[in-house]
């Protein structure tokens, strides 16, 4: 609240007015492997973990892309492309699960990349989940 002091140089016709400032700073996004390692064996699952700081009150979409050695649809199970953190919520989890096929491969890699956004700014950007065959 703005109070307006009486002044000789000039007159007042309202005393005083409310501003208000709203908060324009985008969360930062960023991703983590914390399961770092996922296996054709068993189908163990692999886990990026997705945080917003600082948590926000509304739902948060982040868009990813998905590189590595590992080819989706192929050797996991293909994901989205984006994910949204709930309302009040500071991070998300995306499971990464494993394809078991019969071919005989060495460990792959699934790389997770944060892609920019007009909501939120890019922290770290990448984390990689290991797939390991089991032939």
């Amino acid at each position: 609240k703005i109070n307006i002091s009486a002044n000789e140089a000039y007159t007042i016709t309202t005393a005083s007015a409310t501003v208000t400032i709203y908060d324009d700073d985008k969360p930062t996004v960023s991703v983590s492997a914390s399961d770092k390692t996922a296996t054709e064996a068993g189908v163990t699952t692999g886990t990026f973990k997705i945080t917003r700081t600082p948590a926000t009150p509304g739902a948060l979409t982040v868009s990813y892309t998905m590189s590595g050695t590992s080819v989706s649809g192929v050797d996991y199970t293909s994901l989205p492309g984006s994910v949204a953190i709930p309302a009040g919520a500071a991070s998300v989890n995306v499971v990464l699960t494993p394809v078991d096929d019969t071919v005989v491969e060495v460990a792959e890699t699934a790389i997770m990349q944060i892609t920019a956004g007009t909501t939120y700014q890019v922290g770290t950007a990448k984390a990689t989940v290991t797939i390991t065959s089991n032939e």
